[in-house]
């Protein structure tokens, strides 16, 4: 009987229409069974990850389909770009939605990416470092299929009883038992004694929460807000460990974002209201810090603004330090853009603005590379003990700078011998000499 409770549960199913929509698509189309229309999906596209439970999903309007699968998606069922578009909108993915139209028209550079690296790794050295870095990267860009299957396929690096449990608890968050996650999450916490191990389920433990979150925001704001907060409490946790894990400031930032945004919609909907503390703890906190004595515009503005900087700050700080803690490009992407976004949430109107159209309109160009290679320089010479690193750094952009001019590059690394590449000539001679060099 819970089960068909579930099922029927329309709060979760937030994308029924849509998900009903593409079935119906489907079926008009000629493909009478999921392992038709897969067989047709991956002939178009064979590297997309996609199985019949995750169809299902989709369909059933549990799940949204990443936005590789929904391009291939499209084009098999020969969508009309008013068809696409409405389904976009029918995700209600707002301001989320942005999100597809970053990963849509921003292009992927010709160079191995980051997601190609880990996989890479992982691939020649199985290791738990190298596990956990390509599954958390999977999670973070929806990779859905390509996650439960590394789950279920990857060796046991550590202690079995307590990884086992872990991924049992990470199986059924990302296939939708939330209840059951919850459970196996704290369960694997209990058993874990060592410090990293605790970070590392509690890192899980707030993806879970958020992923809640983002599934009834729409229908059920209240209960995401808790979801939110109480992500954010694993986030802020893990934080005061790893200070420059960038998976973890970007999830910090995505929920700080969410948290700001539901508390401003609530109050524009008059629909902010003490929240019952025995079902959500969380939110009655917030409410009692913000709003004990008023709801006057200002006290939103007070609340909202101290999570729009949360979110702004990580978003500086995972791209700032990109090259030494990088994200999966899509993820990158996202950061960039919503960097810039989130300044118009705090009401920095002409800076969001600056910052929209340099992501949305400056290319990479060698000219730019020549540029972070002296500001790594830069930064070089500004330590008390300097990072090696910061110079490997230096000499990686020239190299890709000279992919793109070389001649113009060649001359610039004379040019600025004496100058902005001084300390880059004087301790990594023999590479400049090669970079100025004919190839």
């Amino acid at each position: 009987m819970a089960k068909a409770s579930q099922n029927t549960d329309v709060s979760l199913r937030p994308f029924k229409d849509a998900g009903a929509f593409l079935r119906k698509k489907r079926k008009a189309a000629g493909y009478k069974t999921q392992k038709a229309y897969i067989k047709a999906l991956k002939e178009r596209q064979s590297t997309i990850s996609c199985s019949e439970p995750y169809i299902s999903l989709i369909e059933k309007g549990v799940k949204i389909p990443a936005l590789k699968l929904f391009n291939i998606m499209a084009e098999v069922l020969a969508l009309t770009p008013t068809e696409k578009g409405e389904l976009l909108l029918g995700y209600k993915r707002v301001p989320r939605d942005f999100e597809f139209a970053v990963r849509d028209n921003l292009k992927a550079s010709a160079r191995t990416t980051h997601m190609d690296q880990l996989h890479t790794r992982y691939r020649e050295a199985p290791s738990q470092d190298t596990y956990r870095e390509l599954l958390t990267a999977l999670i973070l860009q929806q990779d859905t299929d390509e996650a439960l299957l590394l789950l279920k396929e990857a060796p046991i690096f550590e202690d079995e009883p307590l990884e086992l449990q872990l991924r049992a608890a990470q199986i059924a968050s990302l296939s939708g038992n939330s209840r059951f996650a919850v459970s196996a999450f704290e369960a694997a916490l209990g058993q874990a004694r060592l410090k990293a191990s605790k970070i590392n389920i509690q890192r899980y433990l707030g993806i879970h929460y958020f992923q809640q979150g983002l599934l009834v925001q729409d229908d059920h704001p209240i209960d995401a807000l808790e979801a939110y907060l109480e992500a954010l409490k694993s986030f802020q946790s893990c934080l005061h460990y790893n200070t420059h894990d960038a998976y973890l400031r970007d999830e910090r930032a995505r929920c700080a974002y969410n948290v700001g945004d539901v508390v401003f919609h609530l109050h524009r909907q008059k629909q902010l209201k003490k929240p019952t503390k025995s079902k959500y703890p969380n939110a009655a906190a917030l409410y009692h810090t913000y709003f004990s004595d008023s709801k006057t515009l200002i006290d939103v503005l007070r609340c909202t603004d101290h999570y729009f900087k949360i979110a702004r700050d990580d978003y500086a700080q995972v791209i700032q330090f990109a090259d030494r803690y990088p994200l999966p490009e899509k993820a990158m992407q996202e950061a960039i853009f919503f960097h810039s976004y989130v300044h118009g949430k705090l009401r920095h109107f002409e800076t969001a603005q600056l910052l929209l159209h340099s992501s949305l309109f400056l290319k990479s160009n060698w000219l730019i590379l020549f540029m972070k290679a002296g500001l790594s320089i830069m930064e070089y010479e500004s330590l008390a003990s300097p990072l090696q690193a910061l110079l490997d750094q230096a000499i990686d952009y020239l190299k890709q700078a000279r992919e793109q001019n070389a001649g113009a590059l060649r001359q610039l690394i004379q040019d600025e011998k004496e100058r902005e590449l001084k300390t880059l000539w004087k301790e990594r001679t023999l590479e400049m000499e090669a970079l100025s060099h004919d190839q």
